[in-house]
Formats: structure tokens, C-alpha cells, sequence
């Protein structure tokens, strides 16, 4: 898709930059009908879902065929709440090319935005040849970073008796300059079976659980998916996890359970449900021992 956007904004810049000014020889510049060619959008659609979740402003290229004098363009457009853009443009003379910065300081990360920008004033462009609009589709991501390998345990899904906890080794992720993790593949099929049985087990089981703080002083934290283990109970319903308030709004007290135990320690206190069905395993604690944090079944036993 990146190729695609790419090879067509190559493209809308070099059919624009064949009318692109020339100062030294204006006689050069072509002009459909013996008119101006005005302003364009060096394309008609912008898209990038990968953005540095730190950054506060996207850039879209705008240009022009006549760049003798400074020029102001006016700006319209259909914007999401948390982007804005200016209601102006300006070319400095000589310039033939500029930007439309949109200020994306306010854009969550994760949620997929999409707006379109716009000329204002259509004396400023030629509709016969001019790309006179931008629809963009915008999107953060965080820089997700290796922090080694710790431990996951969960007393329902891993654990196979009181002297095996089955403890799964996992990848613990960070993003740069956030805090917030993710576990990755805490439910690996090899660990899920020999806790339950070959029948009990569907798949499905998420590639991680990322959560973050929620309050440091407090030390609580957060998740907002769904946990699913792999297992089918009974053929009743899959077995899954919520955060409690989101499972139900009387466990709100439940919440502050998720927590850093520890500086090294994570509980996570979840309603373990069956899914499509009011049965379920009451609450349960499961636990991430972070990197560099040792033995997650021995911390466990001397609780």
C-alpha cells in the first residue's frame, strides 16, 4: 500500500512540476487555455497509520506553477476532533512548493483518523487540472521495545497442580517513552494443554495483553481487551477475562486490584467468564513477574 501512495504521489509531482514555475524563463511554464495553473495538492489522499506516537504534527505537500511573489492560500476542510490545520498556507516568492502541517498533538494512539483538507477560495486554483483537496487517513503507533523475559502465571488456565504452576517465559515489551507493556503470547498451546486437554482447547488465545498505568502513585493499572485463554469449557462457552468494571460496573471496587504489587510484580484481578453464558469462576488473581524480577513460582509460594 506504501508503494501504491508512493508511486502515485511521484507521479501527481511530476505531472505538477511539469508546470511548475521558472523564474528565470517564464516562457517555458505551461498554461491550459492560457490561464494560471494556481495551487494543487501534490496528491489527492494521504495515508499513514504508523506514526510516531510522540509526534505533533503530519505534513501534506501542497504546490504552484506561478512563484514569482509570496503568495497566501486559505484552507478549509473537514477535520476529526484532536487534528487541526491553519486556515492559511504561504509560499515565499521563488517557492513553488510547501506544506499543510496538521497539528496531531491531541491524536490518540491506536484510533484511525480520517478528514479531508481543502482550497478555500477557488480563484486560487484551476479546477481543470489541480488537485484541490487531501482526504487523509492518519493512525499512532508506539515504539514497542524488548525489556527481556519474564514470567506469567495464570492459576485457571496454566497451572496443572499445587507443585506445577506451569509458568510460561514471555517477552515483556515497553513503549518508548509511555508506560505501558505487553506481555506477548501468554496462552502458548504447549502450556494450555497440559493443564486441561487436547478437547478443552480451541485456540484463539490473544498474542499479548498490553496494559498501562493508571495511577503511579497508586501503582494501579489497566487493560482494555479481552483475555482469552484457548480453552473452551465444557463446549459451554469460551473462557475469558475482563478488567472488572468493564465486565460489569459493581465490581468498579474490583479495579484497583490490578496493580504493581511490586516494583517487579504485576496482579492482574479479573472476572473469569464463560463467554455467551452467566456461569463463570468468580475472580481470580494472575500474575507477571517483569524481567529481571527471578523466580515467579517462588515469589508465589512464600506469599
Amino acid at each position: 500500500m506504501n508503494k501504491i501512495i508512493k508511486t502515485y504521489l511521484g507521479i501527481a509531482c511530476a505531472l505538477f512540476m511539469a508546470v511548475s514555475c521558472d523564474t528565470e524563463n517564464k516562457g517555458a511554464m505551461y498554461t491550459p487555455e492560457g490561464t494560471d495553473t494556481g495551487v494543487s495538492f501534490l496528491s489527492s489522499t494521504s495515508s499513514n497509520t504508523e506514526i510516531d506516537a510522540k509526534a505533533t504534527k503530519f505534513d501534506i505537500a501542497v504546490g504552484r506553477s506561478k512563484c514569482d511573489q509570496a503568495a497566501t492560500v486559505k484552507i478549509t476542510g473537514t477535520l476529526p476532533e484532536g487534528i487541526t490545520a491553519p486556515s492559511t498556507i504561504s509560499f515565499e516568492a521563488g517557492q513553488s512548493e510547501t506544506v499543510l502541517s496538521l497539528d496531531i498533538s491531541k491524536m490518540a494512539v491506536g484510533k484511525t483518523y480520517k478528514g479531508t483538507v481543502s482550497f478555500a477560495d477557488e480563484t486560487e486554483y484551476n479546477g481543470k487540472i489541480a488537485i484541490v483537496s487531501n482526504a487523509f487517513t492518519l493512525a499512532k503507533a508506539y515504539t514497542w521495545t524488548s525489556l527481556g523475559t519474564g514470567e506469567w502465571y495464570d492459576g485457571l488456565a496454566l497451572q496443572i497442580s499445587e507443585t506445577d504452576l506451569n509458568i510460561v517465559k514471555v517477552d515483556v515489551l515497553k513503549a518508548e517513552g509511555f508506560n505501558r507493556w505487553r506481555i506477548m503470547n501468554p496462552y502458548p498451546k504447549d502450556k494450555v494443554i497440559p493443564a486441561w486437554d487436547e478437547d478443552s482447547y480451541v485456540g484463539g488465545a490473544n498474542e499479548y495483553i498490553e496494559f498501562y498505568t493508571l495511577d503511579e502513585t497508586a501503582g494501579t493499572i489497566k487493560f482494555d481487551q479481552k483475555i482469552y485463554c484457548g480453552l473452551n469449557y465444557n463446549n459451554m462457552g469460551k473462557i475469558v477475562y475482563t478488567y472488572p468494571s468493564s465486565y460489569n460496573a459493581a465490581y468498579a471496587d474490583r479495579d484497583p486490584k490490578n496493580k504493581f504489587v511490586d516494583a517487579q510484580h504485576v496482579q492482574f484481578y479479573v472476572p473469569r467468564l464463560i463467554e455467551g453464558t452467566t456461569s463463570w469462576f468468580n475472580f481470580g488473581a494472575l500474575y507477571l513477574g517483569m524481567p529481571g524480577s527471578g523466580d515467579l513460582a517462588t515469589w508465589l509460594t512464600a506469599e
